[in-house]
């Protein structure tokens, strides 16, 4: 499988299957770099859950990919509302490194904070744990 591929499949089933995509130590930084990442799928899945709760109309659009060894970059917009009011188009890059198992050692998503802070969704807004 194509790096490309794994990490469509892996945003495609990430909020129901982590495990397939990450290890127990695989670190995801669901709030960026500034933030504790989630350990393993466990947590993943509960921050996943509870990000979700929240979301609808969610939609990925894949703009590039570039990658060099075990290392992969994704250029992407995320389209989500939020709590039923707030539309957002939110740009990202995603980086992520594969170990030799095939899974993410890591996940780093990096995108404007302004744009999710707007929207009370940002780690410091009300719901979301630090």
């Amino acid at each position: 499988m194509s790096m490309e591929q794994l990490v469509r499949n892996m945003f495609d089933e990430l909020f129901v299957t982590p495990e397939k995509f990450f290890n127990e130590d695989s670190e995801f930084f669901m709030w960026g770099p500034a933030y504790p990442p989630l350990v393993g799928p466990q947590a993943m899945l509960q921050g996943f859950t509870d990000l979700a709760a929240r979301l609808t109309d969610v939609s990925i659009d894949y703009l590039d990919f570039a990658e060099k060894g075990d290392i992969i970059f994704v250029e992407r917009t995320d389209h989500f509302t939020i709590d039923g009011k707030h539309k957002i188009d939110l740009p990202i890059v995603g980086k992520g490194k594969v170990g030799a198992d095939g899974k993410f050692i890591y996940w780093r998503d990096f995108w404007d904070v302004e744009v999710l802070t707007k929207a009370n969704l940002h780690p410091d807004g009300a719901g979301v744990r630090k």
